[in-house]
């Protein structure tokens, strides 16, 4: 159940009322928020162990909590486990795997400014994603199976 307050300024949204949309083979999200007036994504993924997603740039900053799995960056040498917090600084590229060794799918609360520039495993460029796009991604998987969009997701 989603509440908003008269003013518009509050919201409540329980991500647990939230379907995951499977976005390609050991990457799963859900949807929080999308602000088309700032360009901010509000998103948790879900990835499988020993998925390696391809690697991007970040035009703004990036919030990112760690709620299960581990997780880590290739070009850097901390790994993530729940209750970790990373800050990315917005011009950043980097490529995100989680753990081979990840005894359970990785889940990442993330706060995303702006956009991605995705890159192939040659460096070249193949795609960009940002808020609207993410949302549009998640409402098409959910749509391609059969899973009812929800409400309440915050725009």
């Amino acid at each position: 159940m989603t509440t908003v307050a008269p003013d518009a300024i509050s919201a409540h949204l329980n991500a647990d009322d939230l379907p995951w949309a499977v976005w390609d083979e050991g990457v799963e999200a859900k949807m929080l928020r999308v602000s088309r007036e700032t360009g901010t994504w509000v998103i948790i993924n879900r990835f499988a162990p020993g998925k390696r997603i391809p690697t991007h740039h970040h035009d703004g900053a990036v919030h990112a909590y760690t709620l299960k799995g581990r997780w880590h960056y290739l070009e850097y040498d901390f790994v993530a486990s729940p209750g970790s917090f990373v800050f990315e600084q917005a011009g950043s590229t980097h490529t995100l795997e989680a753990m081979p060794d990840s005894e359970e799918p990785v889940e990442v609360f993330f706060v995303i400014e702006g956009g991605l520039i995705l890159y192939d495993d040659d460096g070249n460029y193949f795609g960009y994603t940002d808020a609207q796009m993410a949302l549009d991604m998640y409402h098409g998987a959910l749509d391609a199976a059969g899973i009812p969009r929800p409400t309440g997701i915050m725009e």
